[in-house]
This record gives C-alpha cells, structure tokens and sequence, in this order.
C-alpha cells in the first residue's frame, strides 16, 4: 500500500493506493519497508516504452538515504541519473556525476541502489529518478518523496545508555551494555546536533556482548570544539536504530 502524495491525510483510506489490487501494507515485493511517497498509485510505472520501473522506494540510516529501483525490462535505455530537491516543482540539483549504467549482463528484475550521504534528517526531499535513452530523445522520469526523520528520543531496544556527567562541559563518558543477542554485530555510537547533523563518530566496529565506555570531549570530527548546547547520542547497528540518549552541553 503506497500513500499518493505526502500532503493527504494518511487516517483516509482515500489516501492510499494498492498495487495491481495487492496492498501490501508498507513492504516492497522483496518485504522491505517503503519509506519513500512513490508519486504514481501503482508501483509499476508504464512509460510508452518496451521498459518496466517495478519499484521505486527508499530506505534510511543514520548515514543518509538509500534509493532502490528495480527493473523488469530496459529495451531503449542506457542508464540512470537521480537528482534531488527539496521542493516537487525543483529546482533539482544532478546527484550522479556520471550515468549509472544498466546491468548488461544481468538477468531480470534487476536491482539498483543509489546512496544519497548528503541527505540531512530532519528535512523531507524530492528525488527524480530519470531513464536515460539510447536515443537523443525526451528522458522518461519518476518522482519520489522521501522523509528523512529523526530517530525518536528513549529506549528503543534492549540496549541501555546513560552518559555522566550530564550537563557536561567539557567531557562526558558514555556508557552502553550490548545484549547477547547483539553478540559480534557492527555497532556505531555517533553524536548528532539538533538540527540532525552527525558531528562526531566515537565507535564503529565489532562488538561482542558486555559493557562498553566511550568519552566525548565534546569536539567534532575535526577536534574543534561544538557549540553548547543539546546533543544525541544515538547507537544503531546496521539495520537499525538501538538507542537514542540526550545530553546538554554547557557552557
């Protein structure tokens, strides 16, 4: 099930569109989430051309935005090129500096990602997925909303976090306990500021159960020293977010 445009109350079954009849209630054909607003009521997009766009979504991180599109047939096209606004009606800004080219050898569907590291949280964008011809002709195009979202404050695991002292100023430990189940994954305890900018990355490794200490000296990934005032402590695993923990830098 896909809402047709962000600005529709989504609590009105109007609002929503299924996919040849099958509501598939927020998960792609591959059981992913669909983060994204595909423009279209049908996740299968026909274009005039012998091409297919079977998918279009997008999934986040902490790290940026990811965009998936899946292709079931690319008779006349060469490739693709995404570009971004923060507004429908643009203007977009090119985020490919050359074409991502069309799988040759690959058979059908074909999947293609492309990660989007500049995307900020807290903001919304437009991206413009466009299928370049072989031909010197008109490129089709397809639009997809995306909210790139804070992760919510408190526990969202079993994973715990305190950080002391707190206000601080200059320096505060942090401390996190990994659960068992969470034994030998890849963990990453990064800072973010308010406005959802990552200022500082203090852990991205393996980790094995037990409790783990970092300190933060209140500086960014330049060692220069950031701003008083409130910050994130957010801990995710690689398909995850485990925890957010707020803390106050004073002055």
């Amino acid at each position: 099930m896909e809402r047709l445009h962000p600005l529709l109350d989504g609590s009105h079954a109007s609002s929503w569109g299924t996919n040849n009849g099958v509501t598939r209630n927020g998960l792609d054909a591959g059981s992913n989430p669909i983060n994204g607003t595909p423009k279209a009521r049908n996740s299968v997009f026909d274009i005039g051309l012998p091409v297919t766009l079977s998918n279009f979504y997008a999934s986040t991180s902490s790290e940026g935005i990811t965009l998936h599109w899946q292709m079931e047939s690319e008779v006349g096209i060469f490739g693709f090129h995404v570009l971004r606004s923060s507004f429908e009606n643009g203007p977009y800004d090119t985020l490919t500096s050359f074409p991502i080219l069309i799988q040759k050898q690959a058979s059908f569907p074909k999947s293609y990602t492309f990660f989007d590291r500049t995307a900020e949280p807290g903001n919304g964008y437009w991206y413009k997925l466009f299928l370049l011809r072989e031909e010197n002709s008109d490129t089709a195009c397809f639009l997809l909303y995306v909210q790139f979202a804070l992760p919510e404050i408190g526990k969202i695991s079993q994973l715990s976090i305190s950080n002391f002292p707190n206000p601080f100023n200059p320096m505060t430990s942090i401390a996190y306990a990994i659960p068992e189940e969470m034994h030998g994954e890849r963990i990453r305890v990064m800072i973010y500021d308010l406005l959802g900018k990552c200022v500082k990355r203090l852990a991205d490794q393996i980790h094995s159960a037990g409790e783990y200490f970092v300190q933060w000296k209140g500086e960014d990934d330049q060692g220069v020293a950031v701003p008083s005032g409130i910050y994130f402590c957010v801990i995710e695993s690689e398909n995850q977010v485990l925890a957010v923990y707020r803390m106050t830098k004073m002055h």
